[in-house]
């Protein structure tokens, strides 16, 4: 019997949210699972919060939400990081 099992994990920035000149821009942590055999496939997402970016008057800064993380590596994990925060 044939097996296959593959898992895949991934950060992503979501969806922008504009609040009285503030803009937060969260970051998730998401992972797909999958599994096959010749009796069938299974497959599982999880998505949950990695960080948090914010943008007003005082500049760009992140808060993390489990442990340190910077801007740099969030660009470096992120390709489309740096046009996305261009736009807010």
């Amino acid at each position: 019997m044939s097996e296959r099992s593959a898992r895949t994990e991934t950060l992503r920035a979501g969806t922008p949210v504009n609040v009285d000149g503030v803009t937060l821009l969260p970051i998730e942590h998401v992972a797909i699972q999958s599994e096959m055999d010749i009796v069938g496939a299974w497959f599982s997402v999880a998505k949950r919060p990695y960080a948090l970016i914010v943008r007003d008057a005082a500049g760009i800064r992140t808060i993390d939400i489990d442990g340190a993380v910077s801007l740099p590596e969030l660009r470096d994990n992120i390709p489309e990081l740096d046009a996305l925060l261009a736009t807010m």
